[in-house]
């Protein structure tokens, strides 16, 4: 309201009075009494400062499978907001939507599986392109064992050049467990007098992790047994990797020609999965309301 000098009493409302916020305000659970931006708001930006964003490099690429659309690339550009959906809900599952809904909403599970098999597909067509000594063998049967890995690999496709077995996984830092692991990490490092970045970096370390020893642990001790050696490569969706994915992805970049191209099929396929439940979900609501 604007203050009335003579009288001192507020007389005319300003725009900011009349008129409401176009864009909704960030979780409260990211913007403390202080004004600042929470740990949990700090990690977020931590993993969307990981280098896995050619999508945004390149949002033009004369490749199909690294082309992203208007709709993709406005969706990926809503995410790194950290900005909720515009809609309240989801209309999916009907439960209260908040940054990162789209990818842990309980009813687009088969979405997240296609991403997955997608993504080891391109691995493998683009390892078999060594040829000589690379031997590339998609989900491997262990004999006497139902579990099964993504990838088999040896020569010039291992790091090492050894026998070597993959398992990708892609995680949600939104999710509970995820959630709950950032949470616990940054408490410990702010109680410790480290500063908010360093704790956001322990806690997206401590969930990249967390994942990464949990493969290991189901791996690891099977495949010993039988001379392999394990690698998990582990990767946020906005694309920070564990420590092991990360050299895994170096060694590949040294022996790969067309690395540039696989890394934004690598990208672009993060987002599109995303995109398809985010984007149709906005513009299925835009269209009724149109109609």
């Amino acid at each position: 309201m604007s203050l009335n000098h003579e009288t001192g009493v507020d007389q005319y409302p300003t725009q900011n009075d009349i008129h409401t916020p176009v864009v909704p305000s960030l979780p409260a659970t990211d913007d403390p009494a202080t004004g600042e931006r929470g740990p949990r708001q700090a990690e977020r930006l931590k993993t969307l400062s990981a280098g896995m964003m050619a999508w945004l490099v390149n949002p033009t690429s004369h490749q199909t499978k690294a082309l992203t659309v208007a709709q993709e690339v406005e969706v990926g550009l809503q995410l790194r907001s950290l900005l909720p959906p515009a809609n309240s809900r989801c209309g999916t599952c009907g439960l209260s939507t908040s940054h990162g809904h789209d990818d842990v909403c309980s009813l687009v599970q088969f979405r997240r599986i296609a991403r997955h098999n997608c993504i080891t597909k391109l691995i493998e067509v683009a390892l078999k392109r060594l040829g000589g000594d690379a031997m590339v063998v998609r989900e491997p049967h262990l004999i006497g064992d139902h579990h099964r890995t993504d990838l088999r690999v040896s020569g010039s496709a291992a790091p090492r050049g050894i026998l070597t077995q993959f398992d990708f996984t892609f995680i949600s830092t939104s999710s509970v467990d995820a959630s709950r692991v950032a949470y616990t990490t940054s408490k410990q490092q702010l109680a410790s007098g480290k500063g908010p970045w360093t704790a956001a970096q322990s806690a997206l370390d401590a969930i990249l992790t967390r994942k990464a020893a949990t493969k290991t642990t189901l791996y690891q001790q099977r495949l010993a047994l039988r001379g392999i050696s394990f690698i998990p490569l582990v990767f946020t969706l906005e694309g920070a990797a564990h420590l092991s994915a990360t050299n895994t992805l170096k060694h590949w970049k040294s022996v790969l020609p067309s690395f540039p191209y696989f890394f934004s099929c690598f990208s672009t396929f993060l987002l599109r999965s995303r995109a398809q439940t985010y984007a149709l979900r906005q513009y299925d609501d835009q269209n009724v309301i149109a109609a």
